[in-house]
């Protein structure tokens, strides 16, 4: 796998746009647990009628949490990332008359490895989307099935589909970014 500068260069420009989904998408999440901080506490004003959404609002604050971690653990991967395609750009400065047809330097594996992590951790970033799209439906019925505050509860339901939808854009955002990076 040979790198040219202006490939190397998008490559960077790539990782840069992959963090600003990343900070999107952990802002949202910080967003998703205060939503469902209120939501609990309305619908524990509610009383037994509003148990359902206190679950639902107690695994949206889990959601939340481990959106938090794995967002975190891939600016972590895309930074290794960064490092390995800078190295590699570096390289290609200094050896590129040493270069035969064929060789991979130690940077390329790197980088070869740093990818391969990041795309698995995509992986994992698209399954916590799709929970987070059933929790939010969660959330809409359970606001729905109760009498009392049902429009404040509505209301944040509402939110946390928007959140969770916000987090689906970026995450396609970040899966194309990621494919991207060749």
């Amino acid at each position: 796998m040979a790198h040219t500068a202006s490939g190397t260069a998008q490559q960077l420009h790539q990782i840069i746009r992959m963090n600003e989904d990343v900070k999107t998408i952990l802002a949202t999440a910080e967003a998703i647990n205060l939503l469902a901080l209120n939501a609990s506490v309305t619908a524990r004003r509610i009383g037994s009628l509003g148990r359902g959404f206190v679950q639902v609002a107690s695994e949206l604050t889990e959601f939340s949490r481990e959106t938090r971690r794995t967002m975190n653990n891939l600016r972590v991967g895309s930074f290794q990332l960064l490092v390995a395609v800078t190295r590699t750009l570096k390289e290609d400065r200094l050896l590129r008359y040493l270069q035969k047809a064929g060789v991979m330097r130690e940077s390329e594996n790197s980088f070869v490895q740093e990818r391969r992590n990041l795309l698995q951790q995509m992986d994992q970033v698209k399954r916590l989307a799709a929970r987070g799209h059933v929790l939010a439906n969660l959330a809409q019925i359970e606001a729905a099935q109760t009498t009392s505050l049902r429009r404040e509860l509505l209301v944040i339901s509402a939110e946390f589909s928007e959140a969770i939808e916000t987090i689906r854009k970026h995450v396609e955002s970040l899966g194309r970014e990621a494919r991207g990076i060749a």
